[in-house]
């Protein structure tokens, strides 16, 4: 014998005028959808041209420094995430149905957050860099010479 629950979510009683709560929210619901949706398309496009030029002018047109180099896998990162935003736009138009089997779901979710957490931390150690570049002024003949660091030298 099965027994069926409906998630906590998903709030079925009436309210007091005697409506019920899924219907009332029906046309907001569906404009957030459309809108969700739009932004995701918007973001994908933005992120795949403008990521790409990073890629490329960094990859192949800039000296390789550091810098660069942590620019250039930030780039990476991005452009692997926007390019995986048609799935979620498919999905936000299903209505959060997920038609491309459960491999490509586990694969989208593991982009997504290996995204978050390797933007984060390069973002961190570029932060970090520039920190210890500012407030040592360059003074080490080390890091003058490998023209890590010329924000802080002094003039």
């Amino acid at each position: 014998m099965e027994t069926t629950t409906t998630p906590f979510y998903h709030n079925n009683a009436t309210t007091v005028s005697g409506q019920n709560n899924s219907d009332e929210y029906a046309g907001l619901k569906k404009s957030l959808h459309t809108m969700s949706a739009i932004i995701y398309s918007l973001a994908f496009v933005l992120g795949v041209l403008g990521n790409g030029v990073v890629i490329w002018v960094t990859g192949f047109k800039m000296k390789k420094t550091v810098n660069t180099v942590w620019f250039l896998n930030l780039a990476v990162a991005d452009f692997l995430f926007t390019a995986f935003l048609p799935f979620t736009v498919t999905s936000v138009a299903l209505d959060f149905h997920w038609p491309f089997g459960n491999i490509m779901c586990k694969l989208n979710n593991t982009v997504t957050y290996l995204n978050m957490f390797a933007s984060v931390y390069i973002l961190v150690v570029i932060s970090v860099d520039r920190c210890v570049c500012v407030c040592l002024w360059c003074s080490s003949r080390l890091w003058a010479q490998s023209e890590k660091c010329h924000a802080g030298r002094p003039v």
